[in-house]
Formats: structure tokens, sequence, C-alpha cells
């Protein structure tokens, strides 16, 4: 039973259930109590669990009995990039799904990660039709770090794959949050694909910077100042082009205790940094961090993909 327990990951109940079957009719009486059955096979799961965890990513190998699916189909791919480590999750049939699909929604998250891992990175995507179609993830891949080159290491395996199974990946449009390294990442590795920003996240960093101006409670109270704030996530409803002069028209209706807000939004997704101001008062600035074809959600009405990746995050 405790060689059992070592090398399945099935639960206590179910390995003392199947213990209980393997045994003669004679023996039974004589096996524990299954409270005490269920404490044993816990302490031979730590035991072995102990034993077995990794401490750095040297130590880490990927078996290949968890490469291969049921069928026989390999899934997974063990990249090593210098120091850093990519398990990259896929099939052929997901990829196939991927180049049909005409856009896709990246999604990181660090909660639920093996601790020699960084994060778990996820490409989702439409599948089953264009019309009942669901959105479901097709990539899964734990990275070592979240920087620009493991993102374009990820992608550039992906691609890869891609080529060795006939098939071409070119998104349309790509859905990400507002991390610069996996945007940049896209660009050099999709460049056809439209980067698009994540409505909600831009929601959440305007809510960070009313918290940091401490005006959370006026704008938890007073009605007009709230609606007046709202209009700020609202200007991306706006094709790009229209953006920078209707952030202009709400910059002067906004009250003058918003301004390290409004500083903030014009810097970092509208008109740029200051670069220098001339002598004949013209200001020249440098590219937003954040330029609006990034984060305006026109095009998403039009094509009808999604604003947030509020489905995948859930």
């Amino acid at each position: 039973m405790k060689e059992l327990a070592q090398i399945s990951n099935d639960q206590p109940a179910q390995i003392i259930s199947n213990v209980i079957a393997a045994t003669s009719r004679e023996i039974q009486p004589c096996l524990s109590r299954k409270d005490a059955l269920r404490q044993q096979i816990k302490r031979a799961k730590r035991v072995c669990h102990e034993e077995v965890e990794p401490k750095t990513l040297d130590d880490f190998t990927l078996p290949d009995a968890y490469s291969i699916t049921l069928s026989g189909m390999r899934f997974a791919k063990d990249i090593t990039d210098g120091t850093e480590r990519i398990l990259l999750f896929t099939t052929s049939e997901n990829l196939k799904w991927l180049q049909e699909a005409k856009f896709w929604i990246m999604d990181g998250t660090f909660k639920t990660v093996p601790t020699l891992f960084r994060q778990l990175y996820s490409i989702h995507a439409p599948a089953g039709g264009n019309v009942n179609f669901r959105i479901i993830p097709l990539v899964y891949a734990l990275l070592s770090k979240k920087t620009e080159e493991l993102y374009q290491r990820l992608f550039q395996e992906l691609n890869e794959l891609a080529d060795e199974n006939e098939l071409e990946l070119k998104p349309d449009f790509v859905l990400t949050d507002f991390e610069k390294g996996s945007i940049s990442a896209v660009k050099s590795e999709f460049p056809s694909a439209q980067s698009k920003g994540c409505h909600f996240h831009l929601g959440q960093s305007v809510y960070r910077q009313i918290q940091d101006a401490g005006l959370t409670k006026k704008y938890g109270t007073d009605q007009n100042f709230s609606l007046l704030i709202r209009h700020i996530p609202a200007l991306a409803f706006l094709s790009p082009l229209e953006i920078p002069d209707a952030f202009d028209e709400v910059k002067a209706i906004l009250p003058s205790d918003a301004e390290p807000i409004i500083q903030w939004f014009e810097n970092n997704y509208v008109h740029g940094r200051v670069k220098r101001t001339l002598r004949n008062g013209r200001v020249q600035r440098h590219n937003p961090l954040y330029p609006p074809e990034l984060w305006s959600v026109f095009d998403n009405m039009e094509f009808a993909f999604p604003r947030t990746r509020n489905k995948v995050e859930a």
C-alpha cells in the first residue's frame, strides 16, 4: 500500500478501496482501520514528496510519462534558455485551433505555480466554430521568470511547433494585460497581430491612481467627481484617432485635485511624457508607454472579440 501511495496520484480513499479489493477475504479482517490506513498513506506520500522535490531548476527533470497523452501524443516540451526554464504544454490539435482563431487571449497567474517557477502563462482562443464557439485554454507554459526574452523564447518555440505540424500562427488580435515584456514579445514573434490591452486592467490601473492620490473616499461619496473620473477609462470606447482630442476635452472639465491622475494618464496612455518645451512654446513628447491603439476597444466591438480577459481569469 505504501508503494502504491508513493507512485499514485489517487486520493487516500481510492487507494484504500483498491487495496481492499485486491486483498483476499481471509486477510481483510486483519487490515488496520481505515483511519489508520489513511494516515499511513499520507505519511508515505509526504516522505516520497520530500525525497523527490527538486531544489533547483537543474534538479528538475520532466519524465516522459508526463509528456505524453493517453493516446500517445506528445504534449509537453522542456525548454532551457540559459539559466531559465520553460515547460510548454500543448497538442497539435490545439495548435490547429490557434491557427484558425482570429484572436488570442493571453493570461499569466502567479498564485498556482510550483515553487521553482515564477508564473503559469496560458493562451486561450475560440474553438468550436463561428457561432457556438467557446474560449478555451489551448497552451499552458510554466516560466521561471517574467521577462521579454523568456516570453519571446516561448513564442518562438510555439511557432516552431506549428511549423513541425505544417501550421502557421497568424492571429489578427492578441489580448493581454499591460505588461510591456509580453506586448513586445508578441510584436516581435507575431508581427501581423494587433496587440490589445485588457479594458478591465485599464480600469484597475485608474482606480489605483485614485487610491494613490488619496481620493478613494471622494470617489466613493461624491457622485459628480466619480462620474467625471470615469470619463477617463470610457475613452477606450472611441477610435484611437479620436482619443487624444477627447482626452483634452475631458482634462478641461476634471477638478484640480484630480491633476495627479490626469498627468499620469496623459503621460502613459495618451500624449506621452514631455521631452522638451521649445522657445516657441511647442512641446515635444516621448511616445506614450501604452498608446491609444493598444487600449482602445473600438475595434473589439467592430470585430466581436472580448474587451477583457475576465473569462480566462475566472
